[in-house]
């Protein structure tokens, strides 16, 4: 809506209205269209690159002291060089080894394993949102990039054949539109 909307008048083609001329007008739509098909370029490489980065902030395991206990970053007393205290800790007054609770670890154990599957699950479908997302949008900027690349004569489709291609890209952009507007509306439910 830049340079081709200045020569508006002169496409009109109404008798002596005319503000650039003939072939100033053909010269300054095609630079337009120069200029709308590199913008609908790098909407299209730019989607991708952020497609490729969706994928690159997955949640990082933990690492180190506790790592798959859930104990996190507590040192174990063994660690801090009290060895006699850790022997001692399995030890009731009398000496005899306590019996280890399996169950009650067990339960623990399945506890970070579930939370772990939880985050992993609410990561992919984040990441699945965001590619489907993009991709539409990669999609309709090919299908858009149809009109200038016909008007500067690089491909020779037919007028149909852009309308088709515009039908479809309108579509595929309502449906984003409509699915982030639903989602904006659950969202306001919700809370």
């Amino acid at each position: 809506a830049g340079i081709e909307s200045a020569t508006l008048l002169d496409l009109l083609g109404l008798p002596n209205v005319s503000v650039f001329g003939e072939e100033q007008t053909r010269r300054l739509n095609l630079e337009a269209q120069r200029f709308w098909i590199l913008g609908l370029w790098i909407g299209i490489a730019g989607n991708l690159l952020r497609m490729v980065r969706a994928f690159a902030y997955a949640p990082v395991p933990q690492h180190g002291e506790g790592y798959g206990t859930g104990d996190g970053e507590k040192s174990s007393p063994a660690a801090a060089g009290d060895e006699k205290r850790a022997e001692n800790e399995g030890k009731t007054e009398n000496g005899e080894e306590e019996k280890l609770d399996w169950e009650a670890e067990r339960k623990r154990l399945r506890a970070i394993v579930l939370r772990r599957r939880q985050e992993r699950k609410r990561w992919r479908a984040h990441v699945a949102g965001t590619v489907r997302s993009l991709g539409r949008r990669v999609i309709s900027d090919a299908l858009d990039s149809l009109i200038p690349a016909a008007a500067l004569g690089w491909f020779d489709i037919g007028a149909g054949a852009v309308a088709v291609a515009m039908l479809g890209s309108t579509w595929i952009t309502s449906r984003d539109v409509w699915e982030r507007c639903g989602a904006l509306v659950a969202a306001r439910r919700g809370a």
